[in-house]
């Protein structure tokens, strides 16, 4: 088992795009930008360099991905009604390795964009709008192209 430091010990990485991975002396893994991680002494094991990659296997094609999405039950986001859209959890995918490869799918051929800190990777399919959450997230997300974005 793997277990992720969800918050980092500076608190900023979130805000940041993490560059590192890094074994804490708690046991846990910590994704830190390169400013923490000259600062964090883990005692462990040297830090190693964070690297986006494909899913293993040929990458889904646009209909494979596309067939996915359709078929999934997405769910409104409340917390944020300012920015309408909708999402998908792994641990609700019929199936969760799909559902990976859906995300590196979206992050290998999804237009790279800012939104307030963070970027996401942007891909249109239909009338949606899908983008893939951070590198150590696997939520998916959409919103219709008529929603304000």
């Amino acid at each position: 088992m793997k277990l992720v430091l969800v918050i980092p010990p500076c608190g900023f990485c979130w805000d940041r795009d993490a560059q590192y991975e890094v074994m804490t002396r708690w046991g846990c893994w910590a994704s830190l930008c390169a400013e923490c991680i000259a600062n964090l002494d883990s005692g462990r094991e040297e830090p190693r360099l964070l690297k986006a990659g494909a899913a293993v296997g040929p990458r889904l094609t646009a209909e494979q991905a596309g067939a996915y999405v359709d078929a999934q039950e997405w769910v409104f986001a409340k917390t944020m009604p300012k920015w309408p859209h909708e999402y998908v959890l792994i641990w609700r995918s019929p199936d969760p390795w799909l559902h990976l490869r859906v995300v590196a799918f979206i992050r290998s051929v999804g237009e790279r964009r800012r939104w307030g800190r963070h970027f996401h990777h942007y891909w249109t399919w239909g009338d949606h709008e899908y983008w893939a959450m951070p590198p150590r997230e696997t939520i998916l997300n959409r919103r219709r192209l008529d929603w304000p974005g």
